[in-house]
């Protein structure tokens, strides 16, 4: 990933001012819990035109055959190592991109959204390492993971729509596509969890549980949040355009 490598370095100092940045707001806002005091707004013809075209894209992830066979506790524990291997540095950089629109938002509720959003996958990504030791994955190897072409792909592309694209086609691709499937992909493959205890070379315990379980359960708030500030930003025809094509470009990869 050149094109990663280069946004990533340009982007770390600015990244962290904006993480420091977020804790110190986080003492004056509040985040929203469970949509109190904020009424979510129906969704004008072109968010559903929206929903409607990325359903197919949706549908063939959560069909795909490394889930179906996850969730039936019947994918080999190389090909799920690898799958937590792979998928590491992409858990890793998804604070920084979420901080990456955190700057670029003066709507306050908003920036209190975007701030309990960095918070919450910072600390997923330390529970994504808990899993990956559960299923016999040392830390080394995830931090010495050299991506297939496939997850560099997903990652340049998270990394140049969001330095570079607009703020709600950024929104569209981290915090609604991919956010919005995670809870789908992680209650599947909770179901196979129980399945790979007591084989050799796992130790699973209540922490590798941790990750799948925070996105399985929590409930659908923030891809709802990430829709009001798309509709709150794309207030033009070539926006909802560039919107849509971005949230299906994040599924297509």
């Amino acid at each position: 990933g050149v094109l990663e490598k280069h946004l990533q370095k340009n982007s770390e100092a600015e990244t962290e001012r904006f993480l420091q940045a977020a804790t110190t707001e986080a003492q004056a806002i509040e985040p929203p819990k469970s949509g109190r005091g904020h009424r979510f707004t129906p969704n004008p013809p072109w968010v559903d035109e929206l929903n409607a075209e990325i359903a197919p894209y949706r549908q063939a992830i959560l069909t795909c055959p490394l889930l179906e066979e996850a969730e039936r506790g019947v994918l080999s524990l190389k090909q799920l190592r690898g799958w937590l291997i792979q998928l590491s540095p992409f858990i890793e950089s998804f604070p920084q991109w979420i901080a990456m629109n955190l700057a670029r938002t003066p709507d306050l509720h908003l920036r209190a959204f975007f701030i309990d959003n960095v918070r919450a996958e910072k600390r997923h990504a330390e529970l994504w390492l808990s899993m990956a030791k559960g299923f016999g994955v040392s830390t080394e190897e995830l931090f010495n993971v050299e991506p297939i072409p496939e997850v560099d792909a997903l990652s340049n592309w998270l990394w140049m729509v969001n330095s570079r694209g607009s703020l709600p086609e950024g929104v569209a691709a981290t915090n609604y596509a991919i956010e919005g499937i995670a809870q789908h992909i992680s209650q599947k493959m909770l179901k196979g969890m129980p399945k790979y205890e007591g084989r050799k070379g796992t130790d699973i315990e209540k922490k590798t549980y941790w990750w799948l379980e925070e996105h399985a359960t929590y409930d659908d708030k923030h891809p709802l949040e990430a829709l009001e500030a798309i509709k709150l930003y794309a207030t033009t025809r070539e926006l909802q355009r560039k919107v849509k094509w971005a949230a299906k470009r994040s599924l297509e990869y």
